[in-house]
C-alpha cells in the first residue's frame, strides 16, 4: 500500500527520458478514430522514439493495416528508426457487450498483458483512449509498484472529448504519469491534465464518397462573407476550393467524419475568430440542415450544437 502511494505521488515529478539514446515505445491502438489520432501523434515524434511496439485487439484488423501503412511511409523517410512490431491481446470489451461480462474479458486481457509488458520492456507507454489500453496500463502500473519496471505512461485524451473524459480517461487520469488533453475546457474541469492544444489540426482530411461537408450560401453581413472569394486549401491533400459569388459556395471534402462531433475538427480548417458559419453535414446520404447545425467560433475554440440529434 505504501509503495502504491509512493508511485502515485512520484508520477507527477517523473524524470525525463534520456534523449541521448533511443526510447523504446509501446503504443496501444484502438479501432477506428483512436488509431487515426494515434498515427497523427506518432508522425510528429522524433526519430529518438524507436523501436515501436504496437498493441492491438485480436479482433481489430483495420488498425493493423493502418499501422503497417504508416510505418512503410515512415521507413521511406527514416530507415534507421523504422523498427516496429504489432502484438495482439484479447479485447477488453466488444461493441455492445454487457458491462457485467466486460469485467471478465478485461481480466482475461490483463492476464495476457503482463507477459507482453515484461517481455518487451518499454520505456514509454503511449495510449489515447481505447479500452484495450486499460489492461496494458494496469499491468505497467502493477509492475512499477512492484519495482520490476519503470515505465512512463502518457495518456492523450481523444479530440472528441471537449468537456468530459472518456471512461478510459477517467481511469487513467489517476494513474498516468502525463495526462494530455486537446481542449482547454477539459483542463479547467480536470486540473491535473496538461493542455497542449489540438494536434489534430495540422493533419488534413482526405476526400471520400461517403462523407462530405457542403457549405451553404453565406448570408449578407456574415463575417465569413468577406472571405468568400478566398481559396481554401488543405496541405498535402491535393484538394482546394475557391468561392464564387455567383455560386452556392465552395465545397469541402473530408474523411473520418463518422459522427457529428467530427464536424468540429473538420471546420477548424475554416476557423475565423468570432465568425458564424452555416453548413450542411452529409454522411452516407443522410443530411442535417443548416438550421440544425450551427457552428459558432468562440476564439479559439468551436462549440457545436446539434438540434434534434
Amino acid at each position: 500500500m505504501l509503495r502504491t502511494v509512493y508511485v502515485l505521488k512520484r508520477k507527477r515529478n517523473h524524470a525525463s527520458l534520456d534523449r541521448r539514446k533511443p526510447v523504446k515505445v509501446m503504443v496501444v491502438a484502438g479501432s477506428g478514430g483512436h488509431t487515426t489520432e494515434m498515427i497523427r501523434l506518432l508522425g510528429s515524434l522524433s526519430s529518438y522514439y524507436h523501436p515501436r511496439i504496437y498493441v492491438v485487439a485480436e479482433t481489430d484488423k483495420m488498425s493493423a493495416e493502418k499501422i503497417t501503412s504508416f510505418e512503410r511511409n515512415k521507413e521511406e523517410k527514416d530507415k534507421e528508426s523504422s523498427e516496429f512490431k504489432i502484438l495482439r491481446i484479447p479485447r477488453s470489451r466488444e461493441v455492445r457487450q454487457s458491462w457485467l461480462s466486460t469485467i471478465f474479458t478485461t481480466l482475461n486481457a490483463l492476464v495476457f498483458s503482463f507477459p507482453v509488458v515484461l517481455r518487451e520492456k518499454p520505456e514509454l507507454l503511449l495510449c489515447n483512449g481505447p479500452g484495450t489500453c486499460i489492461p496494458i496500463c494496469l499491468a505497467a502500473f502493477v509492475l512499477k509498484v512492484a519495482g520490476l519496471r519503470d515505465i512512463t505512461m502518457v495518456f492523450v485524451e481523444s479530440m472528441c472529448r471537449v468537456k468530459t473524459l472518456s471512461l478510459s480517461g477517467k481511469i487513467m487520469y489517476h494513474f498516468a504519469d502525463h495526462f494530455l488533453v486537446q481542449w482547454k475546457q477539459l483542463q479547467i474541469n480536470f486540473p491535473k491534465a496538461i493542455y497542449l492544444g489540438a494536434w489534430c489540426d495540422s493533419v488534413p482530411f482526405k476526400h471520400t464518397k461517403t462523407a462530405s461537408i457542403d457549405s451553404r450560401p453565406l448570408h449578407r453581413g456574415s463575417p465569413m462573407a468577406s472571405h468568400r472569394n478566398s481559396p481554401v486549401s488543405f496541405a498535402n491533400s491535393g484538394h482546394s476550393s475557391e468561392g464564387d459569388s455567383s455560386s452556392a459556395g465552395p465545397q469541402f471534402f473530408f474523411t473520418d467524419i463518422a459522427h457529428s462531433k467530427d464536424l468540429v475538427t473538420a471546420l477548424k480548417f475554416l476557423r475565423q475568430d468570432e465568425d458564424l458559419c452555416d453548413v450542411v453535414l452529409r454522411v452516407g446520404g443522410s443530411s442535417i440542415s443548416a438550421h440544425k447545425v450551427v457552428l459558432a467560433a468562440s476564439s479559439p475554440y468551436f462549440k457545436a450544437m446539434f438540434a434534434g440529434t
